[in-house]
């Protein structure tokens, strides 16, 4: 059984490999500045994670 530290660490870790390869990317398709991007991409990763992190804690 995962500690909910150790599903936090590899939720943060999976999450940050994420946004280096989508920044960058999606800022070349989009030609919006690299900082909107990250800073819509941070928020919307933690949005979408958030109940994930809580279900876990519950479970």
């Amino acid at each position: 059984m995962r500690t909910t530290r150790d599903r936090i660490r590899h939720t943060l870790g999976f999450e940050v490999i994420g946004l280096i390869i989508f920044i960058p990317l999606a800022s070349s398709v989009s030609g919006f500045d690299s900082q909107l991007v990250g800073s819509m991409a941070v928020v919307g990763s933690i949005i979408v994670n958030r109940p994930g992190i809580v279900g876990d804690s519950i479970f």
